[in-house]
């Protein structure tokens, strides 16, 4: 099982959606965006590209 950490806004650093959707950093970027696996509890989005400053959790999956 993944958890669901929810993400930090961007500008105002408050948390949100804790406990309803995951994200986690991939290793690459698109621009000045960084890409990222992100998932609720009906959805996965495996290639999005997001503002680094959301603060999503940093997670190896595997080497």
């Amino acid at each position: 099982m993944y958890p669901a950490p929810g993400n930090r806004n961007a500008q105002a650093g408050l948390l949100g959606a804790v406990g309803k959707v995951g994200y986690g950093w991939l290793a690459t970027s698109n621009g000045t965006n960084g890409m990222d696996l992100n998932f609720g509890t009906l959805w996965l989005s495996p290639n999005s590209a997001d503002a680094r400053g959301l603060g999503f959790q940093l997670r190896c999956l595997s080497e």
